[in-house]
């Protein structure tokens, strides 16, 4: 088995790490507990080889210093990104190129400011919150907003781009 709580370094010098992502090859679900260390301050999420599903939880806090987040399941949807770790900075902002990233609140998102879309993918939220995050939809770009159960989030800053953007819902948006 694999012991999901080893620190993972992607920063190794001297080695090109700019493309790994942590992901998994089959379908199922992974959790991952331990420290991660981004790649020029890059976290880099998804990358299934699988055909179907796969669900990975990062459970632990995303924190390096000027670091922002990928998320990319190589169009292999729906792969879903959960954040439970509640210590997120990513100050520089994350970037949703395919797949599903989970989140239960707005500070999972970290504290940069903005949201970017560079594919067509979607941002689910568990729980009621609110968030001032600006929203940037690419060309060619298909955001998603989707509130799961009751949920109800408001968004208050704005949305720009030129993609399209869909809200979906099982809560409130």
């Amino acid at each position: 088995g694999i012991d999901s709580s080893n620190p993972l370094d992607f920063s190794s010098a001297g080695a090109n790490l700019a493309n790994v992502s942590l992901g998994s090859a089959n379908d199922g679900s992974f959790t991952y507990s331990g420290t991660l260390t981004p790649f020029n301050g890059i976290y880099r999420l998804g990358g299934s080889g699988a055909a179907n599903t796969l669900t990975l939880t990062v459970s632990s806090s995303l924190n390096a210093a000027n670091s922002s987040l990928i998320v990319d399941t190589n169009g292999n949807n729906p792969d879903i990104v959960p954040l439970t770790g509640t210590g997120n900075t990513l100050t520089n902002g994350i970037t949703i190129n395919s797949g599903n990233l989970r989140v239960a609140a707005d500070s999972f998102l970290g504290t940069g400011n903005n949201i970017l879309f560079g594919g067509s993918g979607t941002l689910q939220f568990t729980a009621s919150t609110a968030t001032s995050k600006t929203i940037t939809i690419n060309a060619n770009s298909v955001a998603t907003i989707e509130p799961l159960a009751s949920a109800t989030v408001s968004l208050n800053s704005a949305i720009t781009g030129q993609g399209g953007l869909i809200v979906t819902s099982n809560g409130t948006a």
